[in-house]
């Protein structure tokens, strides 16, 4: 009912039926009011018979909804309608015109369109632009060739090395060989083990099954144990002093400068 064609002939009915009630004219204005109110009344009905038809568990109106529908809105019947029809004189509203349809552009194709395969039907359209829809690989095979392969080895081992030491940076301690600047020329801190020894002196399964073998001459070495006891002293006095970088010592003088 939005379409100018049907409008137009809404209003050519509107202005017969008002000739023939005794009008000699109307105004657009008026023209305009009564076709809005028949167009809501006409929507009205299509809904409400829409509606009774969902209702019914159905998909499509039919003469009952729309009679049921006339019923509650206008109050009046489907034989109402047809007596009208029978009693009204013969009127006469010419045809609308026929507007010209705006051709439409035609589509630019890339490449000469396929014929329709033997099992696809007539009816049917066209095949669309081969470029849609057949295979066409984009990519291309990596070089094998020696120098390129040993060159992106070495990027790679170089990333994973950067990536590792910065790891390392945010995850340990640092020490700045600049002073002004503590975020610039970082070097990672070595903080060696306190008793780097103590996994070569702890005893294993195997040790004690070759102690129990040799138990005879256990006496024999008791006296050297003490002995290496008292080095293991000196040595753990020697391994809790704190580590001291080489790189952050000051510079050493020459024995020749004065």
């Amino acid at each position: 009912m939005a379409d100018d064609g049907y409008r137009h002939c809404l209003q050519q009915a509107i202005a017969v039926i008002t000739s023939e009630a005794g009008y000699t004219s109307i105004s657009s204005l008026a023209l305009e009011t009564i076709t809005e109110m028949i167009q809501s009344v006409l929507c009205e009905i299509g809904r409400c018979s829409q509606s009774f038809c969902e209702i019914s568990s159905r998909t499509k109106p039919t003469l009952c909804d729309v009679e049921q529908t006339l019923i509650n809105t206008v109050g009046f019947t489907i034989q109402d309608v047809a007596n009208y029809y029978l009693h009204a004189p013969t009127r006469k509203i010419t045809s609308p015109e026929k507007l010209n349809e705006k051709s439409q552009p035609k589509l630019m194709t890339v490449g000469t369109p396929l014929p329709l395969p033997s099992y696809i039907p007539d009816h049917l359209p066209p095949l669309p632009s081969p470029h849609t829809y057949i295979r066409t690989p984009t990519y291309k095979f990596p070089s094998t060739e020696y120098a390129t392969v040993r060159k992106k080895r070495s990027e790679s081992v170089r990333c994973s090395r950067n990536s590792l030491i910065k790891f390392i940076v945010k995850t340990s301690g640092t020490l700045s060989l600049v002073h002004e600047d503590l975020n610039e020329s970082l070097l990672i801190k070595s903080n060696p083990p306190a008793l780097s020894y103590m996994d070569a002196l702890l005893s294993f399964e195997e040790d004690k099954m070759d102690q129990s073998d040799n138990t005879p001459e256990q006496d024999s070495d008791d006296d050297d144990d003490d002995d290496d006891d008292d080095d293991d002293d000196d040595s753990d006095a020697e391994s809790a002093k704190p580590y001291r970088n080489p790189f952050l010592e000051p510079p050493q003088k020459r024995p020749d400068s004065p």
